[in-house]
C-alpha cells in the first residue's frame, strides 16, 4: 500500500471487507471492536509512513494495535466458528 494510503482504512483488504459486512455484523460487539482498532491502526500507519521521525511511542502504539487487532479478529473467527458448527467440540 503506498504511504499515501496508510491513513486509510478502507483501502486495505481488511478494510474493505469490514465495509461489505457493516450491514449485517452492525450490532456485533466484535465487528465493532475489530473496525474501531482497525481505524486506529490506520490513523497510527498513517503517522509513521508521514516521514517525520521515528517516535518510539508511536511505533509502541502500531505494535500495541496490531496485537490488539489481531486477537479481536482470532476471538471473532473463533465465535464464528462456533455458531457455524454448534455441535463440534474441537474448538
Amino acid at each position: 500500500m503506498p504511504a499515501s494510503q496508510a491513513g486509510n482504512a478502507e483501502s486495505c483488504r481488511l478494510g474493505r471487507t469490514l465495509r461489505r459486512l457493516d450491514a449485517g455484523f452492525d450490532q456485533d460487539a466484535y465487528y465493532r471492536e475489530s473496525d474501531r482498532q482497525h481505524r486506529a491502526f490506520h490513523a497510527v500507519t498513517a503517522v509513521l509512513a508521514s516521514g517525520e521521525p521515528l517516535d518510539m511511542q508511536v511505533l509502541e502504539d502500531w505494535r500495541r494495535l496490531s496485537r490488539s487487532l489481531s486477537t479481536t479478529l482470532e476471538r471473532w473467527a473463533l465465535r464464528l466458528e462456533k455458531a457455524a458448527h454448534p455441535g463440534d467440540t474441537r474448538g
